[in-house]
This record gives C-alpha cells, structure tokens and sequence, in this order.
C-alpha cells in the first residue's frame, strides 16, 4: 500500500513544481546535464527526519508534475548523523531551490 503524503507536504510539493523546480524530462526520461552534490550542515533539524521529509517531498513534487519514474530518481538525499549534515544530489538547476526548502525547515523545533 503507498504512503499517503499529509495534506500540505502535497500542497508544498504542487507549489515546488509549479515553480519549476521539478520539471519533467524532455522526452527520453533521461537527465541531459550531470547531478552535483552539496553537504549542508545543520544547526536545529534532525539529519534523518529532515532527509526523509526532503526525499518525500522531492517524490511528491516529481508526481504532482507529472515527471517519470526517473526524474524521482535524479535526486538523492543522505543524512549524515555524525555531522547532523544533509548530503544532496540533484540536478544543478535545482540545487538553489532545494538549499532554500532545507534553510526553511532547519529551524528550531520549539520545545
């Protein structure tokens, strides 16, 4: 049975695509430019629960747009728990995006 996504992670992820941060391939369903990674170290998020919430979120976007099964796939995002960093690997024209959405949920949990 598929995970069901919460109702506004699906609306995040319709609003991500919408402004172009997952587009579908041209065609082929293969990327034409090659994937670069970046570490981001954390100061407030958990590494895993961010990672997980990212990887959820980049499949959500890719499926709202319509995007084949191998856009999904161009991204990849690792936690590092001993670093409390997140490694990201995507296509460079959406590395901003995605730096600007792990800035925006890297915030202290208010407990």
């Amino acid at each position: 049975m598929p995970k069901t996504s919460s109702p506004s992670l699906v609306l995040a992820a319709a609003l991500f695509a919408v402004a172009g941060c997952v587009a579908p391939s041209g065609g082929s369903g293969k990327d034409t430019k090659t994937a670069v990674q970046r570490v981001y170290a954390l100061e407030h998020a958990d590494a895993v629960e961010l990672a997980a919430t990212l990887r959820e979120f980049l499949d959500d976007a890719a499926r709202v747009e319509g995007a084949p099964r191998t856009r999904a796939a161009s991204y990849d995002v690792q936690a590092d728990v001993d670093t409390s960093s997140i490694r990201l690997t995507a296509p460079p024209e959406r590395v901003a995006e995605i730096e600007t959405l792990i800035t925006a949920l890297d915030r202290p949990s208010g407990r």
